[in-house]
């Protein structure tokens, strides 16, 4: 599957850079020089989804690895995968799950891992962050160190990428770049189908820092149990 996922990547890539840089002869297969059959492509890898969700939260760490990876390299080609993908994760986090506590670990990796692809040209993961906070935050816990470190470290990963504001101005939807895969010609001709308004960039931009302004009290409120877990006790004091 990761074989497949590559090999979709490459060819998306390569019409893009043919698309781009024009059509250079007697270079690459043929095939790669033609345009995109998108339907075809969104086919693909609508198939292959299912069969990589449910490889991510199997036994093997190396399977593992390689189904975030699928991922990451699929929401870099389409990012409609993170309406998908994110839900799907979100449940592995939810305390009602208490039979699925194995999976939190591995849907924080994921989504350290595909983030920037879900942000980046179009921030699809903008409108689950609230959401995605609430429900890690349980994640930082004095007595489960791992828990707690694929905790911070998912928040590293996002916070790297989105500074934590009070407030938040949406920059002009034209400034930023097109997706990938609409700088690539199709048979029907031009990609460009996924849209997002400036209004709605803005809203879902207010929603995130009207939250963070109550999460960071409760973060810190976490961080400071954490070091006092961890201060030595001092006898007769």
């Amino acid at each position: 599957m990761a074989t497949i996922v590559f090999q979709l990547c490459r060819h998306v890539g390569k019409a893009i850079s043919v698309n781009l840089l024009g059509n250079v002869s007697n270079q690459g297969e043929d095939a790669f020089e033609k345009p995109l059959h998108m339907n075809t492509i969104t086919y693909i890898y609508c198939s292959a989804i299912p069969l990589i969700i449910e490889g991510l939260y199997g036994k093997d760490p190396v399977m593992i690895q390689f189904c975030s990876s699928c991922l990451k390299n699929l929401a870099t080609i389409d990012s409609r995968v993170g309406d998908i993908l994110v839900p799907f994760l979100l449940s592995a986090l939810d305390p009602a799950a208490v039979n699925q506590t194995h999976q939190a670990p591995v849907a924080m990796q994921t989504i350290s891992l595909c983030f920037k692809a879900l942000l980046y040209p179009r921030p699809v993961v903008l409108k689950y962050l609230p959401e995605l906070l609430r429900l890690s935050l349980p994640g930082l816990d004095a007595s489960d160190v791992n828990k707690t470190n694929n905790t911070l470290s998912m928040y590293s990963g996002i916070f790297s990428w989105i500074p934590i504001q009070s407030k938040y101005i949406a920059t002009k939807v034209d400034s930023y770049p097109p997706e990938f895969i609409s700088l690539a010609q199709s048979v029907n001709g031009p990609i460009d189908r996924y849209q997002f308004t400036q209004d709605q960039l803005q809203l879902e931009l207010d929603l995130l820092g009207s939250y963070l302004q109550e999460w960071i009290c409760l973060f810190f409120d976490k961080i400071f149990i954490l070091l006092e877990s961890q201060e030595a006790h001092v006898k007769n004091s």
